[in-house]
């Protein structure tokens, strides 16, 4: 274990690497390499996935009948994990990806289809161009038409995020106050609409009741005359009988709905009274620590002035 991580090895005077025993490399060219594979497969014999990533000790020969403008193509061999039996699958140049030859079979891949149909697709357009100059020409004119679109729905979107990041929260929060306070006096001037018909009704509704229990009798009009034979017998005439008047009494009635009228128009009051105390102490803070702020700067360039004459005085005093 001391060897293991050593930089510097010893090599002794007479070493000489051309006395090294030669390693022999198998007849069939093949090397064991440690692999991870490029995509996941099924196997054939027991129809196990083994999926892309899992890494294995395969056995790496070259292909020399197989050359893609001077680039070997390298075949790989490894074993199923379930049944043991051998997979087989080589490098593909051409098209940068991996083949599998023998013993699998890849997984559906729809990004490799689309692909393969683009291909096709500008094959075909290119075949239907090649003797056909007018063609090509309205090929130019519709990629034309959807690279301007394009464009187009580009800027759109610039404009759009442009726009909202020149947005102001604060302006944003004023207008969201002012609309609310709109809001505000507009209920206060319906319930306040609302009161003064209500009281108008409760007004035109007076009902006129009798004080007493017992119904009075109308007044006569010959019960205030004296009869003429009364004065003989009593000195202090006086009249014989009473009239009771009906005494008319107006009550006011009250609708309950009015109550709650009035209730909310409080309501709406103290909450009113409550955000501008908010914002009046809101505004109070902000003017205190602006005037902490403006005494910081103040006290740091007077002490910046004093350090800045201190040094002067010192260089004045070196230099005598």
């Amino acid at each position: 274990m001391a060897d293991r991580k050593v930089l510097n090895k010893y090599y002794p005077p007479d070493f000489d690497p051309a006395a090294l025993p030669r390693t022999k490399r198998p007849k069939n060219g093949q090397v064991t390499v440690r692999v991870m594979l490029p995509c996941s497969v099924q196997c054939n014999t027991c129809g196990e996935f083994v999926y892309k990533g899992n890494k294995f000790n395969a056995k790496k020969e070259e292909v020399p009948e197989d050359i893609y403008l001077g680039i070997k193509v390298w075949r790989f061999y490894f074993k199923c994990k379930n049944c043991i039996s051998e997979i087989t699958f080589k490098t593909d140049p051409e098209n940068a990806d991996y083949i599998v030859e023998s013993g699998a079979t890849r997984n559906f891949e729809p990004w490799r289809q689309e692909k393969q149909v683009n291909e096709l697709l500008e094959s075909e357009k290119d075949a239907e161009e090649r003797g056909d100059t007018m063609r090509q020409l309205e090929n130019r004119t519709v990629e034309s038409k959807r690279e301007m679109d394009e464009l187009d729905a580009l800027e759109e979107i610039r404009e759009i995020n442009a726009r909202q990041a020149s947005v102001d929260t604060e302006a944003l929060l004023d207008s969201l106050a002012v609309k609310d306070e709109n809001a505000a006096l507009r209920e206060e001037e319906l319930l306040e609409a609302e009161a003064k018909t209500a009281f108008e009704q409760s007004k035109k509704a007076a009902i006129k009741r009798l004080e007493d229990d017992a119904p009075a009798k109308a007044p006569s009009l010959f019960s205030s005359l004296v009869a003429p034979t009364d004065t003989l017998t009593s000195s202090n005439p006086s009249s014989s009988s009473s009239s009771s008047s009906i005494l008319p009494s107006s009550t006011s009635a009250v609708k309950p709905g009015l109550m709650v009228v009035v209730k909310k128009k409080k309501e709406k009051k103290e909450k009113k009274e409550k955000k501008e105390k908010k914002k009046d102490k809101k505004d109070k803070e902000s003017s205190e620590k602006a005037g902490e702020e403006a005494k910081d700067k103040g006290s740091k360039r007077k002490r910046e002035e004093e350090e800045a004459a201190t040094a002067d005085n010192a260089h004045d005093q070196s230099a005598i």
